[in-house]
């Protein structure tokens, strides 16, 4: 059954009214905000740098979080699962390049969208791994684990039978 503007606009209404009454907007804003914070851990140079490829991957990990959570507030749970698929894929690959490089040619050709996205294999998980840190959280907590385990959003993104629908429940 087709939801109207109204009924969407209605929805819309009583999230935010429940986001207010149960005091969430603060913790919502500074989740989202989060983002903002780790880019300020890149090094940046001048304004230009703001708007550069260097956090090209963490804009786009913001922009995608945001749409997740207004998506939601009007009825669309398959979109916005949509949304937070891309946003852990995006946030990964910004962790990715970081350790990779911005300046190697995989990075170059990816940005300039002349090659794939990476993909989530052994290769990819390694690369995480070589950061120092990432290895010793995921040896004490399973991070990569756990990640992995967030890989059924993929179901919204292609529609893995009417659990994972418009349609679904």
């Amino acid at each position: 059954m087709k939801k109207t503007y109204q009924d969407r606009i209605k929805y819309y209404k009583n999230i935010e009214e429940q986001v207010k009454i149960n005091n969430v907007d603060n913790q919502i804003k500074d989740g989202l905000n989060s983002i903002f914070y780790i880019s300020q851990n890149i090094p940046m140079y001048n304004i230009a740098d703001f708007f550069s490829k260097k956090i090209f991957s963490l804009m786009e990990c913001y922009e995608e979080l945001e749409s997740s959570y207004e998506l939601i507030k009007f009825n669309f749970y398959k979109q916005s699962m949509i949304s937070l698929r891309v946003a852990l894929d995006i946030g990964l690959l910004s962790i990715y390049w970081s350790i990779i490089g911005v300046e190697s040619n995989e990075f170059k050709k990816w940005y300039s969208s002349n090659n794939d996205t990476p993909y989530k294999n052994k290769k990819f998980w390694n690369t995480l791994k070589l950061d120092e840190y990432i290895a010793k959280y995921d040896k004490k907590f399973h991070l990569i684990d756990e990640i992995k385990k967030f890989g059924n959003l993929s179901n919204f993104v292609h529609t893995q039978g009417i659990k994972f629908s418009n349609h679904g429940k």
